[in-house]
This record gives C-alpha cells, structure tokens and sequence, in this order.
C-alpha cells in the first residue's frame, strides 16, 4: 500500500471515528433533553401546589427563587436542542466526507479500469498484428 492510500485509509478511519462519536453525542443529548423536560414538567407541577407551604416550620422556594429554577431549566433545554442541532449537523458534514473520500477512490479505480482496458486494446492489436505476421 503506497503513503497516500495508507494516509487516505487512516483519514477515512478517522472519519469514520468521529462520525460514530457524534452520533453517541446525539443521543445522550437527547436522553439529557428528556430529563430537562421531566424536571421542568416536576416542576410546574409542584409550582401549581403552591410555593408557600409551611412544612416543618419551613418555607419552601420563595417565588423569585421558584422564577429561577424554572428560567434554568428552560434555558437547558434549549442550550441542549442547540447542542442536539450542531452535533447533528457535525455529524452529517462527517458523513459528506466519508462520501467523498468514497467518490474520489470510485473515480480513481475507473481511471485505472480505463487504462487498463486501453492497455488490454493495444496488447490485442499488437497480438494480431504478430499473428498476421506469422501466418505470411
């Protein structure tokens, strides 16, 4: 194998490394999605009880405090549905390169099939010229 098809292999599974790895961030981000939107929707539940209950001689979370919880959740949310959009969008550019690496050998081997079939066509005219030459 000459450098540059061993240096073209070792990219591709390279590529092919980071593609895997985007995909498993994908998911957790998802699953880390579901569980932001599980505390938020926890949350708006025991919101609706009321903030001010007296338990034990304490208060639970005062309004502003409850605000803010609940800002910090939401703002999760959407920080992860960014994530979740760039490590798809990674993800599809890893896979456009991995296409084109895959392209770029397709052409190459039908260059070499071109050749070789030129070269096969030359070798048949030579192989009768000879055999003509022969036969006289």
């Amino acid at each position: 194998m000459s450098q540059s098809s061993s240096s073209m292999y070792t990219t591709i599974e390279d590529l092919h490394h980071s593609s895997r790895s985007w995909h498993a961030i994908y998911g957790d981000l998802e699953d880390f999605e579901e569980l932001l939107e599980f505390l938020l929707s926890i949350h708006q539940k025991l919101e609706s009880l009321d903030a001010t209950i007296i338990k034990d001689g304490k208060t639970t979370l005062s309004s502003t405090e409850d605000l803010s919880v609940k800002e910090s959740l939401t703002f999760m949310v959407s920080r992860s549905r960014v994530w979740k959009r760039w490590a798809a969008n990674y993800n599809e550019r890893t896979k456009i390169r991995i296409g084109l690496f895959f392209n770029l050998a397709s052409q190459n081997d039908s260059k070499t099939n071109i050749q070789i079939a030129d070269l096969t066509s030359k070798i048949a005219i030579e192989t009768r010229r000879d055999s003509s030459a022969m036969i006289t």
